[in-house]
């Protein structure tokens, strides 16, 4: 046991685009938006490979599709899918300590 008390901040913050990859291999390496993907849609996450051309959370669906190049996957969301993922990482961090507090829109 360690004497002084320990924080972890864990950002999962492309984790619905991550999702997507894992279980899409198609789509691994490609720019990848979740999110509302009508005309008046916003983004709930954007891959690492869509940040790169300033596609971002918050934003709107469409200022994404104009930065983003052709081939860029625009996905609305498969939340069961979040749900049993974050299930998963939750119960490996609450292993490693019972003091976990998730902040989240899929919690």
């Amino acid at each position: 046991m360690r004497r002084e008390a320990s924080i972890l901040h864990l950002d999962l913050d492309a984790f619905f685009a991550a999702v997507e990859q894992r279980d899409k291999p198609s789509l691994r390496g490609r720019p990848v938006v979740v999110g509302g993907v009508g005309g008046r849609g916003v983004v709930a996450t954007a891959s690492y490979e869509a940040r790169a051309y300033g596609a971002r959370s918050a934003m709107s669906t469409a200022e994404a599709r104009r930065r983003c190049p052709p081939g860029t996957a625009f996905l609305g969301g498969r939340f069961a899918a979040y749900r049993r993922t974050s299930d998963v990482v939750m119960g490996l961090l609450r292993e490693l300590s019972p003091l976990v507090e998730p902040v989240s829109i899929s919690v």
